[in-house]
């Protein structure tokens, strides 16, 4: 179990200096592997995308691990709280979702921009990040803490984004299209009613990719 604990807390000392590193460069606009275009955005307005909400909250995740591994390897406690495991869980779900979108719909529909995708603060948002959440996770934290029930709790965030998303689509509807600079993942392309599709396609492949984790992170007992 040591090593284990060691090794999460390695993973996210690096994954919480990652999000804070991306983060002062996305909100100063630094960047540092020539300019680029594609869902950039400096000050509070980085909030926006999901992608950097999503790294946010696994930055934050990362901390609360820190300091309960340190905790836990100092022998202060005996156990890493149940409730931080369903965090994780929940904010390495999300952090998979910006991967595989990235990946799988942003990257073959800007097609030879798509290595912009990865640069500057993008390349730990979309990339490094979620790459070493899911290591990390899968790994490290092996715990049997989370009951399946409790699964559907982690798809808080990706709902109330959606819901955000979508206001956001309608509030800036015009002659039955939107400003592109309003749709910045260009999921009302195809009309603004295809948004409630796109909103529950998205809820359940994200609940896919919860079980998916949430299965490949389950044991009986660490060891």
């Amino acid at each position: 179990m040591d090593k284990n604990i060691k090794k999460s807390l390695i993973c996210n000392v690096i994954i919480a200096t990652f999000v804070i590193f991306a983060t002062i460069c996305m909100y100063a606009n630094i960047e540092f592997m020539g300019h680029a275009t594609l869902l950039v955005s400096d000050s509070v307005n980085m909030l926006q995308f999901y992608t950097v909400q999503s790294n946010m909250l696994m930055g934050l995740a990362s901390i609360l691990f820190i300091i309960y591994d340190m905790l836990l390897i100092k022998g202060k406690i005996k156990a890493i709280p149940k409730i931080l495991y369903l965090l994780k869980l929940m904010f390495t779900t999300g952090v998979t979702v910006t991967l595989l979108t990235v990946l799988f719909y942003l990257a073959p529909v800007t097609g030879s921009n798509a290595g912009t995708l990865f640069m500057n603060a993008n390349l730990f948002y979309h990339l490094l990040v979620p790459v070493l959440a899911i290591i990390t996770f899968v790994f490290f934290e092996k715990s049997d803490a989370i009951i399946v029930k409790q699964t559907p709790y982690c798809l808080i965030p990706t709902i109330l984004y959606g819901i955000y998303y979508c206001l956001n689509i309608f509030a800036h509807t015009s002659g039955g299209s939107v400003p592109a600079e309003y749709d910045w993942y260009g999921f009302a392309r195809g009309g603004v009613i295809v948004m409630f599709v796109v909103f529950a396609v998205m809820i359940v492949l994200t609940y896919f990719v919860i079980l998916i984790l949430w299965n490949l992170n389950k044991t009986k007992k660490q060891s």
